[in-house]
């Protein structure tokens, strides 16, 4: 060869290696945007829409006691079933960051979506990422592996939100954690709340409160029932296992996505250890005041979209002359509708906002119907309440008689075995 052929030669062969180390670098580019955001081409269209798996789940009427879930996990293992712990903290969302589109740049904080000093609700789950694979398949599992959240699909909506987002929370000492978002999922998955979280985000957050132990694996629910029966854990008054199947109960409630995409989400800060200050903004747009309502005067203040429902309940609940089962006196001094408040039976930093702040709940009878006394309401009226688009508080686990919680949709022909006024 000679030398004009091999200085040819090799000019062709440099050129070969730079091209190929320029496709490899945007390749490798390409690979580490797409990581860094956890921008996936898969979208939720591509996830089950339901549990690929059925559990049941074992809940106590506030939380698990370190004892309830050792004895849980033990009756699981007498069974040979597997059980998972899983926890359900209301976390704070005090920054909501957007990605680009390409994915490359720093996210920019969104005020529209949560205004400096003021603090969002995202209510989320926290389960073991072997149990996110059996109910929901591996690739949402991979985005918790990865320590990534998933967001669902009706609070993805809200806040028009996208893979690679940031939302950043506070943990259990009030400092700030950033979380990007790896996935857009089917509400199913994150309990019809807005996130969900892997056990070990739950554990760097500080959430320590079990809700539930769900059982997963088992061909028989008896033998569920059996073995916790055995481990001293009757079901009944103390204890209830609900199942990821069957029939709606109606008197549950929504899920907290639902009810901000239905009634707002509102911003707020934190006033003691159960007030809250709602954003005066939402409150004034939202909430109707100085209503009294006719046929039955009850006199609460209640979200304006709930107004009608609540009229038409009490219409029919005097045509058919049981007005005089509502004690006005009681009902209008110390029952109520809107108030701002975390739950009663929020004991951390991660209980949830009652629903009384969203102005959809609202409380009568209060003296003959304590929280975890036996109800003592009229059954007629709650059923009226129910066809009238309301769940009620009695049936549950711990009974709360007063309560009555608007849920958009007719429940008074749902056949289902509650313990107090079934339909």
């Amino acid at each position: 060869m000679n030398y004009l052929s091999h200085m040819s030669l090799c000019r062709w062969w440099s050129g070969v290696r730079l091209a190929c180390t320029l496709i490899i670098c945007v390749s490798l580019l390409t690979v580490s945007a797409t990581t860094v955001s956890g921008a996936s081409s898969e979208g939720p269209s591509q996830f089950p829409r339901e549990y690929l798996e059925r559990t049941m789940s074992l809940i106590g009427r506030n939380s698990l006691s370190k004892s309830d879930v050792r004895s849980a996990l033990r009756a699981a293992q007498d069974a040979g079933i597997d059980a998972y712990v899983v926890r359900a903290p209301m976390l704070t969302m005090v920054q909501y960051a957007r990605v680009n589109a390409d994915g490359t740049n720093v996210p920019r904080v969104d005020l529209r979506v949560v205004r400096r000093g003021w603090r969002v609700p995202m209510q989320s789950v926290a389960f073991a990422t072997e149990l996110v694979r059996r109910i929901a398949g591996d690739q949402i599992a991979a985005v918790l592996e990865r320590g990534e959240i998933a967001i669902g699909e009706t609070s993805a909506s809200i806040r028009d939100a996208s893979v690679g987002d940031v939302i950043t929370v506070l943990d259990h000492r009030n400092r700030k954690k950033s979380l990007v978002v790896g996935a857009i999922v089917p509400d199913a998955f994150t309990g019809d709340g807005d996130l969900l979280i892997s056990d070990a985000l739950a554990d760097q957050l500080g959430v320590r409160t079990v809700r539930r132990v769900t059982f997963i694996g088992f061909d028989d629910e008896s033998d569920v029932r059996r073995s916790l029966a055995r481990r001293g854990i009757e079901l009944g008054a103390m204890y209830r296992l609900f199942r990821s199947w069957g029939p709606q109960n109606p008197d549950s409630a929504l899920g907290l996505a639902q009810v901000k995409k239905l009634f707002g989400e509102f911003a707020y800060q934190r006033v003691n250890d159960k007030g809250v200050l709602v954003d005066p903004q939402w409150k004034s747009k939202n909430i109707a005041h100085r209503i009294t309502y006719s046929d039955v005067q009850l006199n609460h203040n209640c979200h304006k979209k709930v107004i009608g429902a609540i009229q038409d309940a009490l219409t029919e609940i005097k045509e058919k002359g049981l007005g005089r089962e509502i004690d006005l006196d009681n009902s209008n001094r110390y029952g109520g509708c809107y108030v701002g408040r975390f739950s009663r039976l929020a004991k951390d930093n991660f209980g949830p906002i009652s629903r009384h702040a969203w102005g959809i709940a609202f409380d009568i009878n209060t003296s003959t119907n304590a929280q975890s006394a036996v109800p003592q309401m009229n059954c007629d009226v709650v059923r009226i309440f129910r066809k009238h688009g309301f769940s009620w508080g009695g049936n549950y686990l711990l009974p709360d008689g007063m309560h009555f919680e608007y849920v958009g949709e007719p429940r008074h022909e749902i056949d289902y075995p509650s313990t107090y006024c079934p339909n």
